[in-house]
């Protein structure tokens, strides 16, 4: 809701690397077999990256 009403880059980035945390955190806690869930939980860092990228791209 944030992203979508106020642009705050700053909420993009707390949710790229919170999103990113708990995907590597899998890794952490349950060993390399939790490969398959570490990449599925990616995407919530990967989203908002892709739209910073794109807000800073666009504000060049």
């Amino acid at each position: 809701m944030v992203l979508l009403v106020f642009r705050s880059r700053f909420a993009a980035f707390y949710m790229v690397v919170w999103g990113l945390v708990t995907a590597a955190s899998r890794m952490t806690a349950l060993g390399l077999e939790a490969w398959p869930e570490t990449l599925i939980r990616i995407a919530n860092g990967g989203v908002p990256l892709v739209i910073l990228i794109h807000w800073t791209a666009k504000r060049k």
